[in-house]
């Protein structure tokens, strides 16, 4: 069903049960304040060299279990899912990811990350929030380990 049509079938029915037509938006505003608090929580500097940092954070991924979506490591992107099954409850979970490398401001690595999560539980299909703490345990794997002396 084209747009045009669908928006006009849409406002019919609302006309035949009383009712106003949801309002149809497009990309949500959003301010550079709110970007940066977006970023303070899902980007971390790391103090080494874009092309280091995304070899390594394959290996760390693979390491704990994810399998890797896709990866371009000219654009610096990797795209990664992971699947949890919890037989006792018969429930499910399940976390889908992107990391973005991109040289940071006076040296190291910028990674930037968004997290989606949804789980099942009786059938039914549910988006989860990703919380904060999650963002947090990633990048705790991501960092570098100190160097031996």
């Amino acid at each position: 069903m084209n747009r045009p049509l669908a928006a006009a079938a849409l406002s019919a029915l609302a006309f035949a049960v009383g009712c106003q037509p949801p309002a149809i938006q497009g990309t949500p505003y959003v301010s550079a304040a709110e970007i940066q608090q977006v970023h303070a929580v899902r980007s971390r500097v790391l103090p080494e060299s874009p092309e280091a940092a995304f070899s390594r954070a394959l290996g760390v991924l693979l390491d704990h279990g994810y399998l890797i979506r896709g990866s371009d490591k000219a654009a610096g992107l990797i795209a990664f899912h992971q699947d949890w099954n919890q037989a006792i409850v018969g429930a499910w979970a399940s976390l889908d990811g992107t990391l973005l490398f991109e040289p940071a401001e006076g040296g190291g690595t910028r990674v930037r990350a968004l997290l989606a999560g949804k789980w099942q539980n009786s059938g039914a299909d549910l988006s989860a929030h990703v919380e904060d703490q999650a963002y947090a345990q990633l990048f705790d794997l991501l960092k570098p380990a100190p160097a031996a002396k």
